[in-house]
């Protein structure tokens, strides 16, 4: 009797302790939540050339959510873009871009976290874009940003996008 309860006993604490160890390395950091975010607003504002109209306008409010209520855009002297835009407003310009395009490719790469606290996070990434109309004409651009993001209800969504300096376009 004695040695099956110690066995129960063992047993629990193994499974207690796995379960705990496994909790542990599956839950993300915030960095890796933030990465996750970059990785979805590639994803989402890429379009490839087989995309459907349909498929275009399902993404938009996928977008939309991406972002904090208001969202400044500051891109020196480009000043086509800047400006501070509610989230809506940030969406329907994108839809606008998104129709007029036949493919789209936006990647944010060498992610380098300035500040990260329970509330707010800027990060510095190198961004590549690159466009093609659907009269043909194609238009690449690589930059040096900084974005900073904010957590709205337990979800960090972008709030600043500043243009830092252009980069080679390779």
């Amino acid at each position: 009797m004695k040695k099956s309860k110690k066995n129960i006993v063992l047993t629990l604490l193994a499974i207690t302790m796995l379960s705990l160890l496994l909790f542990w390395l599956l839950s993300q950091s915030e960095e890796d939540k933030i990465r996750s975010k970059f990785e979805e607003l590639s994803r989402i504002s890429s379009k490839t050339e087989d995309a459907s109209t349909l498929s275009d306008a399902m993404l938009l409010d996928d977008f939309r959510q991406l972002f904090a209520s208001t969202v400044a855009l500051k891109t020196g002297s480009r000043g086509r873009l800047a400006g501070k835009y509610s989230s809506q407003e940030l969406m329907q310009l994108y839809g606008r871009i998104r129709i007029n395009a036949k493919r789209i490719i936006l990647r944010f790469e060498n992610l380098a976290f300035v500040s990260i606290n329970d509330e707010s996070a800027t990060v510095m990434a190198k961004v590549y874009a690159e466009g093609i109309a659907k009269k043909g004409k194609m238009r690449k651009e690589s930059f040096r940003a900084e974005v900073r993001l904010n957590k709205l209800e337990g979800d960090w969504v972008f709030e600043q996008f500043v243009y830092l300096e252009t980069l080679e376009v390779k």
